[in-house]
């Protein structure tokens, strides 16, 4: 079994079982360097709190490269998942819709450029937006799609919409529901405090919707990377 799911396993059994120390033969062999230190307490027992971030932190980098696949993802699932079935492929259904012989698949592709290109000869004068004058191809712009009133009623729309902050956005679900109080202080345990939730806030959205966390500083004045990457 792989280190890394093999952490998780343990994690889960821990959790399960209620125990708080993490067993003394868990792997360690896939800790990156950098969290080495942290493992281990002074008495030599594995700290659960650095142990459980370095696994995820790890299972993080191995789902990104494509070394440990998550089942029913769309992003992250298997390579064989992306491929046709082999009953598939071989069904008729499953051939390609083109010949796999190349000389016959450049024959069709030649007489198809052919066929468009007599046809655009013979009717250049009936086609629409197109001028040949001056020995160039002109074309006219193309009209926009969207109807004016629609963009009217667009702007309206947004303009009733109140702007917020999206980590006030956050910060007001977690008042529904409390969900800020998981999160935790890896060192001392405590729950976030006031003035920690925004960071927090922000930090999860820039890694829930992926876009990282020097464009979520961009987006939210008061809040710095440096700032986010400590809470991570």
């Amino acid at each position: 079994m792989n280190s890394t799911i093999k952490a998780l396993s343990i994690i889960h059994a821990v959790n399960e079982e209620g125990k708080r120390k993490i067993p003394d033969d868990a792997p360690l062999d896939f800790i990156p360097k950098r969290w080495e230190k942290y493992i281990h307490d002074p008495d030599g027992s594995i700290n659960r709190n650095y142990y459980e971030m370095a696994v995820f932190t790890e299972l993080k980098n191995r789902i990104r490269s494509d070394d440990i696949a998550v089942e029913g993802s769309r992003n992250y699932r298997n390579f064989d998942e992306y491929l046709l079935p082999e009953n598939e492929w071989k069904n008729e259904t499953g051939k390609l819709a083109v010949s796999a012989c190349y000389d016959d698949y450049m024959q069709e592709r030649n007489k198809s450029m052919d066929d468009r290109l007599q046809f655009l000869s013979e009717n250049i004068q009936q086609l629409d937006s197109i001028d040949l004058s001056d020995g160039k191809i002109h074309i006219e712009r193309l009209n926009k799609e969207t109807p004016e009133e629609a963009e009217q009623l667009s702007e309206r729309l947004y303009g009733i919409l109140p702007h917020v902050k999206l980590t006030d956005l956050l910060l007001e679900v977690s008042g529904w529901i409390e969900f800020d109080r998981y999160f935790t202080h890896a060192s001392t345990g405590g729950i976030v405090q006031n003035k920690e939730k925004p960071v927090v806030m922000a930090a999860l959205m820039a890694m829930g919707t992926n876009i990282g966390l020097s464009k979520m500083a961009d987006c939210t004045p008061g809040i710095s990377y440096h700032q986010m990457a400590n809470a991570v």
